[in-house]
């Protein structure tokens, strides 16, 4: 949704009050100083920098603008990331020049404390503006269509995500967080090999050919979740052909795991549209319009639909998720990238995975 004047005013008033008041609880915690005079002085010492780049950071990764939630749970996971991508750079300037702030303990203090009091102005924002869309439901619609219209239909314009310095951002993204992943899940990865072939031997990867950007074909690879030679057709909710450990590993989505190996060989993306077979890709090219626009971006291990649909989806569900692709090719930003990567993440640890 795109904010009125109005809107933009009360987030910004608010947005200052909740950043000062995280700002005020943090010091008076770490240095145990509640009076108003102290807290004051402490304030334009060195917190007063934690609200204005907070500030300055919301402004330019365009939350004054418009918001991009679906839900209200939205709220938190894009000020989480915003806030982080505010932090991280003040910790490195304190670090270097301690003299521009007193206590790095407080900045860190004071990030926590705003992510629930400013994601909970926001989600309360986020509620308020639904049920007067809902009121003017004539005209609006709901929530979610009013997003989900928001996209461009002209074939010939070229989204940011096209742009080489996108491209470039995006791929050293991916190579970052990719290389640390694969690090961190090595382990996993190992003991997921070694569990599938106990059960059902080799092969322990599924390989597959799917269509990637620009119509490119690569071989996508998977841990195996399925009796050996099982076929391509679609996997259904309590299908016979997937194994015991397969059943597991698609509930915790860890079979997705060597697709990291994809994005390090340049294949896909941490965050994209889904790479389809062959067959399906060519046949919704064929019967949906706009489909051949999503191969704009590279494809990705989970993206913008994943993270706003349920984990089970058919063939019938195509238009509906190439609409949240098309948003999402649209609207690109490693802003928002950030934020499906967290709540892809929140959602896997919690068992919803996507």
């Amino acid at each position: 949704m795109r904010y009125s004047g109005g809107w933009v005013s009360a987030l910004v008033v608010s947005d200052l009050a909740m950043f000062t008041l995280a700002a005020y609880v943090a010091d008076g915690l770490i240095d145990h100083r509640w009076d108003i005079h102290g807290a004051m002085a402490s304030f334009l010492h060195s917190s007063v920098i934690f609200v204005v780049v907070w500030m300055v950071m919301f402004y330019t990764l365009g939350l004054y603008r418009r918001s991009l939630a679906l839900s209200f749970r939205d709220e938190f996971y894009f000020t989480v990331v915003a806030l982080v991508v505010g932090v991280l750079p003040q910790l490195v300037v304190f670090t270097m020049l301690p003299q521009l702030s007193t206590s790095r303990a407080i900045l860190l203090l004071a990030a926590g404390i705003a992510i629930v009091l400013v994601g909970t102005t926001r989600s309360l924002v986020h509620v308020i503006w639904k049920r007067r869309a809902r009121a003017r439901e004539s005209s609006v619609g709901s929530f979610e269509s009013t997003s989900l219209s928001d996209v461009k239909t002209s074939e010939s314009v070229k989204p940011n995500i096209c742009m080489p310095s996108s491209v470039i951002s995006k791929r050293l993204c991916d190579l970052v967080f990719a290389s640390i992943a694969l690090l961190l899940c090595l382990p996993v990865m190992l003991a997921t090999s070694l569990l599938i072939f106990v059960e059902s031997g080799n092969p322990v990867f599924f390989r597959q050919e799917r269509v990637g950007r620009f119509g490119r074909i690569f071989r996508i690879i998977k841990f195996r979740t399925m009796i050996p030679n099982a076929g391509s057709a679609w996997a259904k909710p309590g299908d016979a052909r997937i194994t015991r450990i397969g059943s597991l590993l698609r509930r915790t989505s860890i079979d997705e795991l060597p697709q990291l190996l994809n994005v390090l060989a340049g294949d896909m993306s941490l965050v994209g549209p889904r790479p389809e077979m062959i067959d399906f890709e060519q046949s919704f090219a064929a019967s949906v319009s706009l489909y051949a626009r999503r191969r704009l971006a590279l494809p990705g291990i989970t993206g913008w639909a994943q993270v706003n649909m349920q984990r089970n989806l058919s063939p019938d569900d195509v238009k509906k998720v190439l609409s949240y692709d098309l948003f999402y090719i649209e609207h690109w930003s490693l802003f928002l990238d950030f934020t499906v990567m967290l709540k892809t993440t929140t959602e896997v640890v919690f068992h919803k995975a996507v």
